[in-house]
């Protein structure tokens, strides 16, 4: 019964799904990866106020679920009707581990020159949390029976909301040497406004039934606080201590 669950779920999903050998799928998740990653460091340096989406994690966040999402498709990982989560966390792991390096070959391909140690290991650490952890949001919302999938949409809203939230309240401040979101202006407050409203929306558009979507609200929410206190801890840390 539950297979047949996980089938039926999935399924309608399927034909959206780019058939990938097995194989091969590591190889297209690195690539995709350092493609990203690569395109996030050029959307930093645009001139002036264009650049502050650049400084934002939650697209990130957004490649590792959807990374994850794709790693459980019948066409591509699914046993028997009993997908496996640890596939869709690697695959998490290993875009944002891509992502990192594709950023960072970027900038010194555009700047020639690298970036501060303790910026460096900050973005990796967020991969090596993010990366497994939405990877596995992903797979779950692919492969969860409703309404507890619903708390994946969650997850991914309230990762981008609490983060946008802790920029609006540090943008005044220099980020502790990371970012200088105030120096952005009006192109922070377009960005920070669009990533509250698309985190919000991931609660409420995912979700197909009034039941998931009070679960993914009540879930976005507590992600949201947790997120946005575990950034700003993180940050103040590697500002300490790098």
């Amino acid at each position: 019964m539950r297979s047949r669950t996980v089938r039926s779920q999935t399924e309608p999903l399927a034909r959206y799904v780019v058939r990938v050998p097995k194989e091969r799928l590591g190889a297209a998740t690195v690539t995709a990866g350092l493609l990203l990653g690569g395109v996030v460091r050029l959307v930093h340096e645009l001139p002036g106020q264009w650049s502050a989406p650049g400084n934002l994690g939650g697209p990130w966040l957004v490649a590792a679920f959807v990374a994850g999402w794709l790693a459980l498709s019948p066409r591509v990982q699914l046993h028997e009707g009993r997908p496996r989560l640890p596939a869709a966390a690697l695959a998490g792991l290993a875009t944002l581990l891509a992502m990192l390096v594709g950023y960072y070959l970027a900038a010194l391909l555009v700047q020639g020159k690298g970036e501060r140690h303790a910026v460096v290991a900050f973005w990796a650490t967020v991969a090596v949390i993010g990366g497994p952890l939405f990877g596995a949001a992903g797979g779950a919302w692919r492969t969860w029976p409703a309404p507890r999938r619903a708390i994946a949409a969650g997850m991914l809203g309230g990762a981008l909301v609490g983060e946008a939230v802790t920029f609006m309240l540090l943008r005044t401040a220099t980020l502790a040497g990371f970012f200088v979101i105030g120096a952005y202006g009006q192109g922070a407050s377009v960005a920070l406004t669009a990533e509250v409203a698309i985190g919000a929306a991931v609660a409420v558009a995912l979700p197909r039934t009034n039941r998931e979507r009070i679960v993914a609200l009540i879930t976005l929410v507590v992600a949201s606080t947790v997120a946005a206190f575990g950034m700003a801890l993180l940050i103040d840390a590697f500002e300490r201590f790098g």
